[in-house]
């Protein structure tokens, strides 16, 4: 994800560091429904393998 920034605007390494430091990793596989229908995400996702779908 670091490298993905950097290419989009460069930013001082202990100013990324700090900001990647609150992202956490997380798998699911594949398949898995993340948010059900009239629920409120509670997280912001950067998908770095695969695809993510959405409907509406």
């Amino acid at each position: 994800m670091k490298e993905f920034l950097s290419q989009i605007h460069a930013v001082e390494d202990s100013i990324l560091e700090e900001y990647l430091s609150f992202w956490t990793e997380h798998s699911v596989p594949k398949n898995t429904i993340m948010t059900c229908e009239g629920d409120t995400e509670q997280y912001m996702y950067f998908v770095l393998e695969g695809v993510q779908k959405s409907y509406y």
